[in-house]
């Protein structure tokens, strides 16, 4: 095995045990969500209580959706044609990977990563 193919591995597994931990974080949210759902309120503060739980719960819900996507599309990536940038095909710079391994793009292009379709 190369030191590319084990720093891959290496980056391949990082991303895999960040989605697995996103899932996880998911899950629970929607379980606690549920509770407060099921909750019957007892005053007026409760039903306020309950509302400003509710949403904020779901934006984190929606937040950690967005998370798992961008982690699952550079994993689909990644697997497909290693840690290369999207745009220019170098190698993603490892300090890059280590600060986000879900980067799809090298440090000079890293702007473009918004709008690129994999």
């Amino acid at each position: 095995m190369t030191n590319k193919e084990k720093n891959d591995q290496y980056y391949l597994a990082i991303l895999k045990a960040e989605i697995d931990k996103l899932k996880g974080e998911k899950n629970s949210d929607e379980a606690r969500l549920k509770e407060i759902q099921d909750d019957k309120p007892v005053s007026s503060d409760d039903v306020g209580s309950q509302r400003d739980d509710r949403e904020r719960l779901e934006q984190e819900i929606s937040n950690t959706e967005d998370i798992i996507h961008e982690a699952e599309r550079a994993l689909s990536w990644a697997a497909k044609n290693g840690f290369v940038c999207a745009v220019c095909r170098k190698p993603i710079e490892h300090d890059r990977l280590d600060a986000d391994p879900a980067s799809l793009t090298c440090k000079e292009h890293r702007d473009e990563e918004d709008t690129i379709e994999i």
